[in-house]
């Protein structure tokens, strides 16, 4: 009888340690039991293949992590290639930009010479500087918008930070895991223990073996143990969720103050093509001023002609270059930023992967 009873208690134990150690690999143990040491038998089989199963998964889950995080990191680098190309393209921009300037200024110091000859065109000038009035008043709505910009930005810049102090309290969770993690080791390094006390137990115990049920319910009470801790993982698993969700949202709110901002920039837009009709009914009174100036002929049209063109491309060219410029940081930075993430992320599941590698299933 003692022997009926220690070689199935000596098969658990060795199961046990089996699996302690990583190795998942083996089949089920075979019994006809229907006592304790059947149940016994049976809840090491049911936690052998769910652990087996888990492993499984999470091996899994990493590899697609390491793949997808592969690819993230490798797209974002083409990107942030091609926005330093742009930022190189800026720099040929500006030089262009910079001679252009170069020469409306050589064109407006051989203007110079003319002033003398515009003295009987006050009344045109007069008329000039109403509208330039106007213009400056525009302006000032322009610069207003460009304000209520700089706030919905700033706004835009608190959602960032609240989203950081949340992902940081994530980290705070996960390390609430490990260590339930190593509570369940723990335990597991237990119930192998009490195993072998069982064996021996049962062993002097002769026929009855009474204190084999002592040790079987010691290894009931880890199991609850194990369950609780378990449910205290899932827990904190969600809370990770939670947490997450509302990052999400944090974010959802910053891309809605983007849109906010974007609307502004349009009013922007809208105040300065304003801006830009009274600047030509500027260009039309100051032409209106050189068909009263007899002594300034074909020559002076050329050099009005130059420099509205120059004017024109300049005009053009700095616009260009501002809006690909601040276009090319915003993407180089937040390439550089997914590039990073990517790389920490695929540390992770390196980890992760190498971890669950222990396992043998």
């Amino acid at each position: 009888m003692a022997n009926s009873l220690s070689r199935p208690i000596i098969r658990v134990a060795n199961r046990m340690k089996l699996i302690a150690d990583g190795d998942l690999t083996h089949e089920d143990l075979k019994t006809r039991s229907k006592d304790e040491v059947g149940v016994l038998i049976g809840a090491v089989n049911d936690m052998n293949r769910q652990i087996r199963s888990m492993a499984m998964e999470i091996g899994n889950v990493s590899e697609t992590v390491m793949r997808r995080s592969e690819e993230l990191t490798h797209s974002a680098m083409e990107v942030n290639s091609g926005s330093q190309q742009v930022a190189s393209t800026m720099e040929e921009l500006a030089i262009a930009s910079e001679t252009q300037v170069q020469s409306s200024s050589e064109l407006v110091e051989s203007m110079g010479s003319l002033t003398e000859n515009i003295d009987n065109a006050n009344e045109y000038g007069q008329k000039a500087n109403q509208v330039t009035r106007e213009v400056l008043k525009l302006t000032d709505n322009g610069n207003e918008a460009m304000n209520a910009s700089i706030l919905n930005m700033k706004m835009i810049d608190e959602n960032v930070r609240e989203a950081v102090v949340k992902v940081q309290r994530l980290d705070g969770h996960s390390k609430d895991i490990s260590q339930l993690i190593k509570v369940i080791s723990d335990i597991a390094e237990q119930t192998n223990l009490l195993a072998l006390n069982a064996a021996i137990e049962a062993a002097r115990a002769g026929e009855h073996g009474k204190g084999f049920a002592v040790v079987a319910g010691e290894v009931k009470k880890l199991a609850e143990q194990v369950a609780r801790s378990v449910s205290n993982i899932t827990g904190i698993v969600a809370t990770i969720q939670k947490e997450t969700s509302t990052v999400v949202q944090s974010m959802r709110e910053s891309f809605e103050q983007v849109e906010r901002g974007t609307e502004q920039i349009k009013s922007t837009g809208s105040a300065f093509e304003s801006i830009t009709y009274f600047i030509q009914q500027v260009v039309e009174q100051i032409q209106n001023i050189s068909t009263d100036l007899d002594d300034i002929a074909s020559s002076t049209k050329v050099m009005n002609s130059s420099i509205s063109n120059i004017a024109s491309i300049s005009e053009e060219s700095s616009a260009g270059i501002e809006e690909t410029a601040a276009s090319a940081e915003q993407t180089t930075s937040s390439m550089e930023e997914i590039v990073a993430n990517a790389e920490s992320l695929s540390t992770v599941a390196v980890d992760l992967d190498r971890l669950i590698r222990q396992f043998k299933v």
